[in-house]
């Protein structure tokens, strides 16, 4: 099978001028534009998330329990439009994926917007709800209290205590002095 010189060209023209699609070597956009918009944080029980041309509205704020659901109540609105039809709200589990996928197909035809941009949005704002909901976790867990350390001066003070031959009746005495009063017995149990 032989080639003309037009067709060969013709192909060669295309192959310069083909786009790339996907490619693992790179980072594609969606991903950048994924980690760009941030969750606002300052009212807990009025989140809100942007990406253009959405903004995304958590009323009620996040439930921190129980871990394996992501129960949210969602206002999805875009901000371009003025009409009040650009809006929607819903509640729903978003890690349910029937429920995510529904919401997806129901916001993408009423907000006017492709199916691809809002599965993204919805999968960026999982993500920053989950990494908001684990700081959160994270900051209430207790605190490990620091170590105390003993200076030199208050270790001897401490041993020379200890050696004293009236050790019950002086402990005794500082129990009283703390605020156990009338409870002689109980304060030597101590």
């Amino acid at each position: 099978m032989t080639t003309t010189p037009l067709a060969e060209g013709h192909f060669l023209r295309l192959i310069e001028a083909r786009q790339m699609l996907f490619s693992s070597a790179n980072p594609s956009p969606e991903k950048e534009r994924l980690s760009s918009a941030p969750l606002d944080t300052t009212h807990p029980e009025y989140l809100t998330w942007r990406q253009a041309p959405l903004l995304i509205t958590i009323l009620g704020g996040v439930g921190l329990y129980p871990l394996d659901k992501l129960k949210v109540t969602l206002k999805i609105e875009r901000t371009d439009s003025l009409s009040p039809l650009h809006s929607i709200r819903y509640s729903l589990d978003l890690y349910h994926d029937d429920q995510s996928e529904k919401l997806i197909l129901k916001a993408s035809e009423r907000l006017e917007t492709g199916m691809r941009a809002m599965q993204l949005a919805m999968a960026a704002l999982t993500q920053a709800l989950e990494n908001y909901r684990s700081e959160q976790l994270e900051k209430q867990k207790p605190k490990q209290p620091e170590k105390r350390l003993l200076t030199a001066a208050r270790e001897r003070k401490a041993i020379q205590f200890l050696k004293r031959t009236d050790l019950m009746e002086a402990t005794d005495q500082l129990i009283e002095q703390s605020g156990v009063v009338g409870e002689k017995i109980n304060r030597q149990i101590l």
